[in-house]
């Protein structure tokens, strides 16, 4: 018997986590709220929610 809800796609997790890095706007902050870097597309985001 075929299971039909099967998933035969195959997820390579190093490939899932860069995509999600890619397409995700990022910011990182320390322990003190410092801002250690941000993505690009985070300070695309936050100028277009800005206007």
């Amino acid at each position: 018997m075929i299971n039909k809800n099967a998933s035969t796609q195959v997820l390579n997790q190093d490939s899932v986590l860069a995509a999600l890095e890619k397409s995700l706007a990022m910011i990182e902050f320390d322990l003190n709220g410092e801002v250690l870097w941000v993505k690009q597309l985070m300070l695309v985001n936050m100028e277009k929610a800005l206007m």
